[in-house]
């Protein structure tokens, strides 16, 4: 019977049917969340790319607190900071510091430089920092020294296993 998957037996009036199925198949569920993604280039490399779940603050700059750590004598600025939104929703604020060029935007699928972003209110620039909201499926770049920031927040699936539930019967009956 290994080349088959299931069948059926007819003893007289008695129809029996079976299936084989793998005993080690575990139940799962899929589950959406909203993440960001960065990347860092430099000299034309890809250095890391990660993924970042979309409730944790990340900040890329030269300090040893920064999530990532740029080596100080590349680069000695302050660091860009990507913080979820207080109402939620997968949008991150972001802040680009001054020392940040270089940046391109793409929100809607429409990509723009720095400059037309500040004019279409997409962003605003607070004295030498630029910042703007960065919501699901839009990314951007910029560079930090000769490291280039790519990042974009997108939607992540991820199916995960589940335990299977007894019924509330063999629950009680169980003990």
């Amino acid at each position: 019977v290994e080349g088959y998957t299931g069948g059926s037996l007819t003893l007289g009036d008695i129809i029996l049917m079976f299936q084989f199925v793998r005993g080690d198949t575990v139940p799962t569920v899929t589950r959406e969340e909203v993440v960001l993604r960065i990347g860092l280039v430099h000299e034309d490399r890809l250095l890391s790319d990660q993924v970042f779940r979309g409730h944790e603050p990340v900040t890329i700059g030269h300090d040893r607190k920064d999530t990532i750590s740029l080596p100080a004598d590349e680069y000695k600025g302050a660091a860009a900071t990507f913080k979820p939104t207080a109402g939620g929703g997968g949008k991150f604020h972001v802040v680009l510091p001054k020392e940040a060029t270089g940046m391109r935007l793409a929100i809607d699928g429409m990509p723009m430089e720095a400059a037309e972003a500040i004019q279409k209110k997409v962003a605003t620039q607070v004295g030498d920092t630029l910042t703007f909201d960065l919501p699901v499926k839009s990314r951007g770049r910029a560079s930090l020294g000769p490291y280039t920031l790519l990042f974009q927040v997108v939607k992540q699936t991820l199916t995960v296993p589940t335990m299977p539930r007894r019924s509330l019967l063999s629950q009680l009956a169980g003990p």
